[in-house]
């Protein structure tokens, strides 16, 4: 099931197509993508139901909920916002299925997945040094992220649940540099079959596999400043950094009983250069500049406003009144034209075109 997860994400960031793009005179892009979906088998095709591409300045998502083929309550929700102040992404998968007759028509499992990301490239960014220097100068960039992943899944004994949640970030540093990886790491949260969830992280966020609170709660709560590997920077001429953010929620489950699964990675906050202390660490008489990045002598100040936080979503209580039946929207699975991805809305017994 793993490995489906994996598959799932990659045809999806397949599906999203171009993505949105703002660039200044200097040269610095912002963009941002998503999409929702199910993988239609292991290495095969997938049905995207929507996706997007955002450009600066406005927040674009999916965010819809349905009861599918009357006995199932499913929530696919992707947002993200690029920016000068910081990245932004979120994403959210709940499904619930209250019978133990499944109407699902392409076999005993399915899995729907939801991505995000965010992603800066600013070639805008000036290292000035003591008058008479030239050259380069070895530095390491501060950066901070905040955010929460968690996971539930709750099902009647002897099938398959599985929720997972995954966070993923990197910096990028000059193109001059033989590896531009200067830094990042992952957070992988998974709850399978009712078992307490584990977490498995690598890089910058590797420490926070093992919080308590994952195998207590099923969540991680967190915010983190950390500093870049060192590398070699030019000084007095412009160079390039990047700061990618993306997220993931997917969930899994075999139809023959009941089951309730949700998988939310909330990076609504952001991934941005850290405030509370220099953006670039440099040797004295140092200091650094980026318009595009609002970095003044070496300081991140950010002052363009911010996108509005991501919708909120149901906790895991809410999840079970979905499961309920008190969810009245309906989106038929013979509504939804795979051809051309049109999308429908049942409320009330009356069928819409959204």
């Amino acid at each position: 099931m793993r490995a489906m997860s994996r598959v799932g994400w990659a045809i999806l960031l397949t599906a999203t197509g171009m993505l949105g793009l703002w660039r200044t005179a200097s040269g610095t892009t912002l963009e941002a993508h998503g999409a929702v979906g199910f993988p239609n088998g292991i290495g095969g095709t997938s049905t995207t139901l929507d996706s997007y591409s955002a450009v600066l300045g406005g927040v674009a998502r999916f965010d819809n909920t349905a009861v599918v083929d009357t006995d199932q309550s499913i929530h696919l929700m992707a947002d993200s916002f690029a920016s000068g102040p910081g990245q932004h992404a979120h994403t959210f998968v709940g499904w619930n299925h209250l019978i133990g007759d499944p109407t699902n028509p392409d076999g005993s499992s399915r899995t729907f997945v939801a991505q995000s990301g965010a992603h800066a490239t600013f070639t805008d960014m000036v290292i000035t040094p003591p008058a008479g220097v030239t050259g380069s100068v070895l530095t390491s960039i501060n950066v901070h992220i905040d955010g929460s992943l968690s996971v539930g899944s709750f099902f009647t004994p002897s099938l398959g649940s599985v929720a997972e949640s995954l966070v993923q970030l990197s910096l990028l540093g000059p193109t001059s540099l033989t590896s531009r990886n200067i830094g990042g790491g992952s957070l992988d949260l998974r709850s399978e079959h009712g078992t307490p969830a584990t977490g498995f992280g690598i890089g910058v966020l590797a420490s926070l596999a093992t919080a308590p609170s994952i195998a207590s709660l099923g969540s991680v709560d967190f915010s983190v400043v950390f500093s870049s590997s060192a590398f070699l920077a030019p000084v007095g001429v412009p160079f390039t950094v990047e700061l990618d953010l993306d997220t993931n929620a997917f969930v899994t489950n075999e139809l023959g009983e009941s089951f309730r699964t949700f998988a939310n990675t909330d990076f609504a906050g952001t991934l941005s250069f850290a405030t509370d202390r220099p953006v670039f660490n440099l040797p004295p008489g140092f200091t650094a500049n980026s318009v595009d990045a609002q970095i003044t002598d070496n300081t991140f100040s950010p002052t363009s406003p911010t996108p509005t936080p991501s919708p909120s979503v149901p906790e895991a209580g809410s999840l079970m009144l979905l499961a309920s039946g008190c969810v009245l929207l309906a989106l038929s699975r013979r509504g939804l034209d795979r051809t051309t991805k049109t999308r429908w809305l049942r409320l009330g017994g009356e069928r819409k075109q959204l």
